[in-house]
């Protein structure tokens, strides 16, 4: 009998763990995250695109990317490699491509 007392504890624990797990994770979704687009781009120049001052007056309108700017952030202080493969070292990795190995 204490063996059966024992087992209906431990099933009685582990549902009201695995209950309040489950119930922990929904309110955490319930929480609104952001959306982030993070656009990668070769030979782009600074000044190119329209919420940098580009775009139309370059002779190259961007309007979506004008209006995810707009609804959005836009970023003015940023470092950027000389040359693509750098610079997606950098972004895969975080660190400074000459740690890892790219120059």
């Amino acid at each position: 009998m204490n063996r059966r007392i024992m087992r209906g504890v431990g099933a009685f624990a582990a549902s009201t763990v695995l209950w309040c797990t489950a119930s922990s994770l929904q309110a955490q979704e319930a929480q609104p995250k952001p959306n982030i687009l993070f656009i990668v781009s070769d030979d782009t120049g600074y000044g190119d695109l329209g919420p940098y001052g580009g775009g139309e007056g370059r002779g190259m309108p961007t309007p979506n990317i004008d209006r995810l700017a707009d609804e959005g952030m836009t970023f003015f202080s940023f470092y950027a490699q000389p040359s693509c493969t750098p610079g997606r070292a950098a972004m895969q990795t975080g660190r400074i491509p000459n740690r890892s190995g790219m120059t």
